[in-house]
């Protein structure tokens, strides 16, 4: 590992199993600070505790329900209170909606894709301009 985020503050949602639990260790192996976020309170609390143990970042877990705006206020203010900043969003949370495209509704289908791209982005950098990285 080449430490590429090392020093920096990374919140990925949806960190408790799967690509952003993968996530949350590839980043804390490079050596980034990393909060997972999840609505798995258990696993999350787990996959921290696996991740801190077995990397050279820390980790920890905050409860985050990403299709709430207030939980997306909640999650930064308290990064940025603990942490002063953050550096990464691994916007990786989401949901599934049972059924064919075609029983499922326009306004089921925009109220659970919503908060995603919405919500984010204002919670996270209200002040701040997104750029990408050239690593």
């Amino acid at each position: 590992m080449t430490g590429r985020v090392a020093g920096k503050v990374a919140l990925v949602t949806g960190g408790a199993s799967g690509i952003g639990r993968a996530c949350a260790k590839r980043l804390a192996d490079e050596g980034a600070t990393v909060i997972i976020t999840d609505i798995q309170d258990e696993a999350g609390s787990q996959a921290a505790a696996e991740i801190t143990a077995a990397s050279r970042g820390g980790c920890s877990y905050l409860h985050h329900d990403v299709t709430s705006e207030e939980g997306w206020v909640d999650v930064v203010r308290s990064i940025k209170q603990q942490h002063r900043e953050l550096h990464v969003l691994v916007n990786n949370a989401g949901i599934g909606i049972a059924g064919s495209r075609r029983s499922t509704s326009t306004a089921s289908f925009s109220a659970s894709s919503t908060p995603f791209h919405c919500c984010a982005p204002r919670a996270a950098a209200p002040s701040s301009t997104c750029r990408r990285s050239r690593a």
